[in-house]
């Protein structure tokens, strides 16, 4: 029971990208500058601790493509943010947040396709403000 979210987090992404993937090789012509050339399915996942503790934690699926959608509070934000920065994962932050001194870590993880590459992401941040601050609408699940 407690890799479930992992495990349906897996799942949705699985069958996400096998409906979205064509069966055979299809010819494309050439992308334009920041355009998507594949497909684009992360999992995106907040866990309490360090090192991240299996089963615990928080995760969305985020589809990226001409209808930003996926189970992501804000897909359309998320996907602009993600295409904007060049899939950094990092925001950059229009408003400065004070965040307290306070240990309580938290991992945020990325998995899944981006324009057909896979993406593996994994980054610790010393408490959830900090990790608010750094990431924006991304990781806000």
């Amino acid at each position: 029971m407690r890799h479930n979210s992992r495990r349906l987090a897996t799942t949705a992404l699985l069958a996400v990208t096998g409906l979205i993937a064509p069966a055979a090789p299809l010819a494309f012509a050439d992308p334009a500058p920041g355009a998507a050339t594949g497909p684009s399915v992360l999992v995106l996942t907040v866990t309490p601790g360090t090192p991240a503790v299996p089963g615990i934690g928080h995760s969305v699926v985020l589809q990226c493509g001409d209808e930003p959608g996926g189970t992501h509070p804000s897909p359309a934000a998320a996907c602009a943010a993600l295409r904007t920065d060049g899939l950094d994962f990092t925001a950059k932050p229009t408003v400065q947040t004070m965040c307290p001194d306070i240990v309580r870590p938290v991992t945020v993880s990325a998995t899944g396709v981006w324009d057909g590459d896979p993406v593996e992401y994994q980054h610790t941040y010393t408490n959830e403000c900090l990790m608010q601050r750094a990431t924006g609408v991304l990781f806000t699940l």
